[in-house]
């Protein structure tokens, strides 16, 4: 890494820069160039050089180098490393500079975990170790995308919490989950929402199967998503494999279940 002073026409952002956070109408960032105005930019942005462009790319320092070219700097002393190895590692590098300076929304931080998953071939837990955060956290963010685009925008504006999310995502009810965020948007704490799913899923189910006319029905909500259909007929799939190692005939084995609808086939 060394120091080189670079047109600052010659620098461009991130691709994998948070968004919004050089929104103009932002007091920090107004704050910050007000600053640079008076004082000059005290701490280097670091770039890498884009061999295909041979642009200067930012890693950290976005907001500084907009504050500069807002006022009027044709030139910014920048810190110069070496290019990543590819779009994971740059989201990676990203992720590092902004992750403890709460430059990530929930989901944005969410989206960004699955990111580096995919394009990293890495888990949870070694995405966790890599940005010096806990597995539970990146647990917790990653369960926000099973959300519908309506949640996780109540989410990012901030009527609902966090671990509200993250309950709501434990069920697969769309129903409940509009229930639970209204529930959120009224103020409720995260155990009355947490109360209101237990109370769900202590309702009493109807016939997990039937036979009629010789042919076989899966009782499933008709609100249900196609995931908990695959839940449901596994769960079937199971039982029925035990009632046969027990011997049982098909008869014996939809009488169980309408006995126990929630449980397993004695």
């Amino acid at each position: 890494m060394n120091t080189q002073l670079l047109a600052i026409d010659d620098i461009v952002p991130s691709p994998h820069n948070p968004p919004g956070r050089l929104t103009p109408e932002d007091p920090e960032l107004q704050s910050l160039c007000e600053s640079i105005r008076s004082y000059g930019v005290r701490e280097p942005p670091t770039v890498y050089r884009d061999v295909k462009t041979g642009r200067y790319v930012l890693l950290s320092g976005h907001r500084r180098w907009y504050c500069a070219k807002e006022c009027g700097h044709a030139e910014l002393l920048c810190l110069v490393t070496e290019p990543p190895n590819g779009a994971g590692e740059e989201q990676l590098r990203q992720a590092t500079v902004n992750i403890h300076r709460r430059d990530y929304t929930p989901i944005q931080f969410a989206k960004l975990i699955e990111g580096l998953m995919t394009e990293c071939s890495l888990t949870g837990k070694e995405v966790a170790a890599k940005l010096n955060v806990s597995p539970a956290l990146v647990s917790t963010h990653l369960s926000l995308l099973r959300l519908n685009e309506e949640h996780q925008q109540q989410i990012e504006a901030g009527n609902i919490s966090l671990s509200v999310g993250q309950l709501m995502s434990q069920t697969e009810n769309p129903s409940l989950r509009v229930q639970l965020a209204e529930m959120a948007s009224r103020g409720a704490s995260r155990k009355q929402v947490a109360d209101a799913i237990k109370g769900e899923r202590s309702k009493p189910k109807g016939k997990r199967i039937a036979i009629r006319s010789g042919a076989i029905s899966v009782a499933v909500d008709h609100q249900s998503s196609l995931a908990a259909l695959i839940r449901e007929l596994g769960s079937i799939l199971r039982d029925a494999r035990r009632a046969a190692a027990n011997g049982k005939n098909l008869d014996e084995f939809t009488q169980d279940l309408t006995a126990n609808p929630e449980g397993e086939a004695p």
